[in-house]
C-alpha cells in the first residue's frame, strides 16, 4: 500500500494525468459504462485528490498524511464510480434484481456506508436542500409498470425537496404524456411529507398531501401512508480543480421496506 501511494505522489507530481485518473478511479474499461455531464464533472473534480469530509491535498505530509491521501483517493474512485454506474442504468430501469449492474452498485453502496463521513445526517446542514435521484431500487418511485402515458419521463429528474429544520419533505415526478400532440403533455406529481425523528440518521416518514397533474387535484393522504428512512451515507461534496469549487454532495438512504436510494444535491 505505501508503494502504491508514493506511486500515487509521483504521478502526481510530474503532472502525469492519465496515470493520476486510473488510481484515483479505479478505471475499469469493461465496465463501458455511459458517462453523462454530471459523472464526466464528478471524474475531472476527482482529480483534485481530497475527500469529501477532510478534503485533503496531495501534498507534504507524513506517512499518516499518506495513508489518509490513499484513503482519500479510494473514497473518491468508489463515489465516481457509483454515480456513472446510476446514470448507465437510467435511474435503476435497466438494473434488474439480479443483474451484474445491481450488483456492482450495491456493493459500492456498502463500501461507501462503511466510511460514511457524516454519521449525524439529521444535524448536518447538508441533508436540506433539492436532491436529484440518481438510482433506487424502488419500482414505485421509478413507475415503469404503470400505464402508457402515465409513466416518469426518463429524460427529466425526480427531485425530493428536504427541510430538516421544518421537518418536512416533498417529492417531485416529471410525467410526460400524449408525446403524439405537440411534444407531449407535460407535467409533474408531487407528495408531500412530515419528518418525524427516530435517530441521529432514521425519521418517520407520514405522507400528508398527493398532488397530481401539476396540482389539478390534490388530496390528503390516508394515515396508513407512511413509513421510514434512513440516511446512510451524506458527504458535502468535492472540490474539482479545474474552477475550484464545490461539487455536487452525495446522499445514500435505505427505506424500510428494503428500498436504496442514491442521490446528489448541487451546491
Amino acid at each position: 500500500r505505501l508503494l502504491l501511494a508514493l506511486g500515487l505522489v509521483l504521478a502526481t507530481s510530474v503532472n502525469s494525468t492519465d496515470a493520476f485518473q486510473n488510481a484515483a478511479l479505479g478505471v475499469n474499461s469493461q465496465r463501458g459504462a455511459r458517462v453523462g455531464a454530471n459523472s464526466r464533472r464528478s471524474a475531472l473534480c476527482a482529480r483534485s485528490g481530497r475527500a469529501a469530509g477532510s478534503r485533503l491535498f496531495m501534498t507534504g505530509g507524513g506517512l499518516d498524511d499518506l495513508r489518509l491521501k490513499v484513503k482519500a483517493i479510494e473514497l473518491e474512485g468508489m463515489r465516481c464510480d457509483l454515480l456513472n454506474l446510476c446514470d448507465k442504468t437510467l435511474r435503476g430501469v435497466t438494473s434488474l434484481e439480479d443483474s451484474d449492474d445491481r450488483k456492482l452498485i450495491m456493493e459500492l453502496v456498502e463500501k461507501l456506508e462503511k466510511v460514511n463521513p457524516e454519521p449525524k445526517p439529521l444535524s448536518s446542514t447538508v441533508i436540506n436542500g433539492n436532491w436529484r435521484l440518481r438510482w433506487t431500487t424502488s419500482q414505485s418511485i421509478l413507475g415503469r409498470n404503470r400505464m402508457r402515458g402515465f409513466r416518469v419521463d426518463l429524460n427529466k429528474p425526480i427531485f425530493q425537496e428536504i427541510d430538516a429544520i421544518n421537518l418536512t419533505a416533498r417529492n417531485v415526478e416529471p410525467i410526460t404524456t400524449f408525446r403524439g400532440l405537440f411534444g407531449g403533455l407535460q407535467y409533474t406529481n408531487s407528495v408531500e411529507a412530515e419528518l418525524i425523528p427516530v435517530s441521529d440518521s432514521m425519521v418517520k416518514v407520514q405522507f400528508k398531501r398527493f398532488n397530481l397533474f401539476g396540482g389539478l387535484i390534490s388530496f390528503k393522504a390516508p394515515a396508513k401512508a407512511r413509513g421510514e428512512l434512513d440516511t446512510t451515507y451524506l458527504d458535502a461534496g468535492i472540490i474539482c480543480t479545474v474552477n475550484n469549487q464545490l461539487g455536487e454532495c452525495l446522499r445514500i438512504s435505505r427505506g424500510d421496506r428494503g428500498n436504496v436510494f442514491v442521490l446528489t444535491k448541487d451546491n
